[in-house]
């Protein structure tokens, strides 16, 4: 043994401690390194869903197909819901995200789809994926927890779509059974990663029973009687409390005797543009509306760019209200004959909150729910409108408009603040009214 062996055999030891020592470190990095990637699909523990059964930022085919879905506590991950999908007849059946409000980034970029999903009886084959992440992919599902993955760069889509990333978990037609969706994860990079629970947001500090100053608050309003509109070379306006920012009356401008005074009435056709711009706020806003809606059918309220791709809309749906901001959002419920009701919208930076009549309106839950991912300005630059130009729904073939507001509005006013609820109930205490609602 020459002496370069001797010295080889002696480092040995040492060398080997230190490549010990080296994957030690390693492996602290890796588990002190940055954090694992955010999951890009609000509400996916399926624990939001103010419609009973239906989890918020979630959709099933053709909306919601009866006896087809149920929201249960049978979760592989504790301290989350599954969605499970019943086929007894042998349809379709369909569920997926409509998480609206993010854009994927450009073709190319590679995102992991992950689900956990367990089958009653064991061998259903389901489809689990997204045609821009290379097409559904057939998985066969056991009847015990497993996580089923898919990985793939994003595929370019022209039009509208290009702008959207819609994950999809199927029961085919002909698989009768039972299918169970747990934890969902969608995630930029080609690993999933460790599912987790969005951390808990900070307490709110707790109302302390005063009332600000409102009219002090309020940055912009507008009274749509007669009285607060002009014409000028053929077009009609309607002036703000200001008397400065004015609102374009876009179709015929009429008005109807209320027992509030004077409104303006809508014919599904016209629209008042507000021409200046609500002044953006970081810590969120309130927007009041009292209307009388002609039918309970959908139709836009009040609203700023379009539905999709970051903008806002209160859409009335079944003579209930749901603000779709900034994701498509829905509220079922029987229909029932219009009331004049004072809407009052409040939006902080993670949540949304209905009143009507000054009181809370339950459908009200968290706009960016199981995301930590901080939703679009909506008060802002881009103009907007009173009754709606249109909504935008979408059919085979691509998206077609609906029309706009039928009834009447009397008052838009904003808040440069989120409102206490004693704060909504004072407003409501305050309006002009002037006799029983008919």
């Amino acid at each position: 043994m020459n002496t370069w062996h001797r010295r080889l055999i002696s480092w040995a030891g040492p060398l080997a401690a230190l490549g010990l020592l080296a994957l030690g470190c390693r492996s602290a990095a890796l588990g002190q390194g940055a954090p694992p990637p955010r999951n890009l699909l609000r509400n996916s523990s399926f624990l939001l869903a103010h419609n009973p059964g239906i989890p918020d930022f979630w959709g099933g085919e053709n909306g919601w197909r009866m006896g087809a879905t149920v929201l249960v506590k049978d979760a592989f991950i504790p301290g989350t819901k599954s969605m499970e999908l019943i086929n007894k007849d042998g349809r379709q059946t369909q569920f997926f995200s409509s998480n609206f409000g993010w854009s994927p980034g450009k073709a190319g970029k590679v995102y992991t789809f992950s689900v956990y999903l367990k089958a009653r009886p064991a061998g259903v084959v389901a489809r689990i994926g997204s045609g821009r992440l290379g097409g559904m992919k057939k998985v066969t599902v056991t009847n015990a927890w497993r996580r089923y993955v898919v990985t793939a760069p994003l595929g370019a889509e022209a039009g509208y779509g290009g702008n959207f990333l819609i994950v999809t978990v199927i029961l085919p037609a002909g698989q009768k059974g039972d299918l169970w969706i747990n934890a969902p994860q969608l995630v930029r990079g080609n690993h999933p990663a460790p599912y987790a629970l969005p951390a808990p947001r900070a307490a709110r500090r707790a109302d302390d029973g005063r009332v600000r100053n409102l009219n002090a608050l309020r940055v912009r309003a507008w009274d749509l009687g007669r009285k607060n509109a002009e014409t000028v070379k053929g077009q009609t306006f309607i002036r703000d409390q200001t008397g400065r920012h004015k609102g374009l009356v876009i179709g015929q401008a009429s008005w109807v005797h209320t027992p509030y005074g004077s409104a303006m009435y809508f014919n599904g056709k016209t629209y008042v543009r507000v021409t200046n711009p609500v002044p953006k706020t970081k810590k969120g806003f309130s927007v009041e509306i009292l209307l009388k809606p002609d039918s309970g059918k959908d139709q836009p309220v009040l609203g700023q760019n379009m539905m999709f791709g970051g903008g806002g809309r209160l859409v009335v749906q079944y003579t209930r209200y749901c603000m779709i901001l900034p994701v498509w959002k829905r509220f079922y419920g029987p229909r029932v004959l219009p009331e004049a009701e004072d809407i009052v919208v409040v939006r902080t930076p993670s949540a949304v909150k209905f009143y009507v009549n000054g009181r809370p309106y339950s459908p009200a839950g968290p706009a960016n729910a199981g995301s930590t991912e901080k939703p679009p300005p909506v008060v802002g630059a881009a103009p907007m409108e009173i009754g709606g130009q249109q909504m935008w729904k979408k059919q085979w073939g691509g998206y077609r408009g609906v029309g706009g507001f039928a009834g009447w509005i009397k008052l838009v006013r904003v808040y440069n603040a989120a409102l206490t609820a004693r704060e909504v109930a004072s407003l409501y205490r305050q309006l002009p009214r002037r006799g029983p609602v008919r």
